[in-house]
C-alpha cells in the first residue's frame, strides 16, 4: 500500500486515498458499459467495488497485470541507482533491450497486453457498447498507448499518467469494421 518503489505485480493493496482518488476519477465520467480490470488488489478491488455499485459487468483480465520487475520489486528508484546505477539506466533508455533481474521481458508485457487490448476493442465494435471503463497500471496504459499512437518504446516513460486519472481512447472503424469510433477509458490506479 503506497510507497514509491517498483511495485509491478507486487500485490498491495489500494490506499484510502487512492480509493477517494479512484471514486472522484470515475464519479464524473460514466458513460461506459462494462469494467475489465487487473487481477492485481490495487486495482481488482476497486473494480469490483465499482462495478457492483454502478451494476455494470466486470471482466477481470489476467494479463492486465503490471510488469513484473523481478528482483527490482519493491526497490525504489533511489535504491536501484544505488545498486545498479548502469542497469536502471539501460532500463530507462531501453526496456524492450534490457529485462530487470529474473523480471518479465518487455516484449513478453506488450504483447500480453495488446492480446488483450485487441480483443476487448473486437468485443466493443461488435457488441455496439458504449465503452469500457479499464482499470490497469500505469505501464499497461503506457504501452496501449504507445501502441495506438505508434510511438516507439523509448518514449513511453515519457507519458505522464497522474495517478488515478482517466485517459480517453477514441477509436473510429469505417462500414467494414476496420479500426479507424468508440471511447475507451483508462484509470490508473493511485
Amino acid at each position: 500500500m503506497g510507497g514509491d518503489y517498483f511495485r509491478g505485480n507486487t500485490d498491495d493493496i489500494l490506499s484510502e486515498i487512492g480509493w477517494q482518488s479512484m471514486l472522484k476519477a470515475v464519479d464524473c465520467n460514466k458513460p461506459w458499459d462494462k469494467v475489465v480490470t487487473s487481477p492485481l488488489r490495487r486495482c481488482q478491488d476497486f473494480a469490483k467495488a465499482y462495478s457492483g455499485i454502478s451494476k455494470l459487468p466486470l471482466t477481470v483480465e489476467q494479463d492486465l497485470r503490471e510488469i513484473h520487475f523481478g528482483s527490482w520489486e519493491k526497490e525504489t528508484t533511489k535504491q536501484l541507482h544505488q545498486k545498479y546505477p548502469d542497469q536502471l539506466r539501460s532500463f530507462w533508455t531501453s526496456p524492450e533491450t534490457f529485462t530487470p533481474p529474473n523480471g518479465e521481458p518487455f516484449i513478453d508485457f506488450q504483447k500480453r497486453v495488446i492480446d488483450v487490448w485487441n480483443a476487448q476493442l473486437n468485443k466493443i465494435v461488435f457488441s455496439h457498447t458504449n465503452g469500457i471503463l479499464l482499470i490497469t497500471h500505469g505501464g499497461v496504459i503506457r504501452v496501449i498507448l504507445a501502441w495506438i499512437l505508434k510511438i516507439p518504446l523509448v518514449t513511453l516513460l515519457k507519458i505522464e499518467l497522474p495517478m488515478a486519472s482517466i485517459s480517453r481512447i477514441q477509436i473510429m472503424t469505417d462500414q467494414h469494421n476496420n479500426f479507424i469510433y468508440k471511447v475507451i477509458f483508462i484509470a490508473r490506479k493511485y
